[in-house]
């Protein structure tokens, strides 16, 4: 456990090559940072809907490749729009631009999760 921007935080994993998951220990809120900054950025509001939120991705994984182009764009669009509105269904706060889950959520439009 550490102190960052006023926040008792403990550091439980790893988002990317540089990225840290904590958890504010006051809140219990599920935060983000980037590389070495001091900023902070929301991933969820609670442990648990951390925890819902990784269910409802997983359930959609994994994205077999598909050789028709066009349908794989809009597979991949469709999955993309369905991750947010259960993001937003699950826990609202968590999704905004430039967010933890906005960022995932352009992923896999882009295909970065097919297999």
């Amino acid at each position: 456990m550490y102190t960052m921007n006023g926040r008792e935080v403990i550091e439980f994993g790893s988002t990317g090559f540089f990225g840290s998951l904590l958890v504010d220990v006051s809140s219990g809120s599920i935060l983000e940072r980037v590389q070495d900054a001091t900023n902070l950025s929301m991933v969820n509001t609670s442990l648990s809907a951390f925890n819902n939120c990784l269910e409802m991705f997983s359930e959609y994984f994994p994205l077999d490749q598909i050789d028709d182009e066009d349908a794989s764009i809009e597979r991949n669009a469709r999955v993309a729009r369905e991750i947010e509105s259960d993001v937003k269904r699950i826990d609202p706060e968590a999704y905004e631009e430039g967010s933890f889950w906005y960022e995932v959520r352009w992923s896999v439009a882009i295909g970065d999760f097919e297999d």
